[in-house]
């Protein structure tokens, strides 16, 4: 079928994010998430709940299928 890929902060991941990945795991045969990086939160939001490595953490744990995940580095707020 094809790649898909996925995106969002997951700060803090939950039930929705994990049914919407699960959901488009069935879209492709291999997916991505990319996961937008502690600055990215600070910028828009001005905190982070959890640090990055946590995150990913929990998306690899809650969605095992993942084939990888990817940092998004948005250095002017672009994205």
């Amino acid at each position: 079928m094809g790649i898909v890929v996925v995106s969002g902060h997951f700060d803090p991941l939950h039930r929705g994010h994990v049914e919407h990945i699960k959901k488009a795991s069935k879209l492709g045969d291999c997916l991505f998430v990319i996961v937008g990086s502690d600055a990215q939160l600070k910028r828009k939001y001005g905190y982070v709940l959890q640090p990055l490595s946590k995150r990913i953490e929990r998306i690899l744990r809650k969605a095992p299928f993942v084939q990888g995940v990817i940092v998004s580095v948005d250095k002017d707020g672009t994205q």
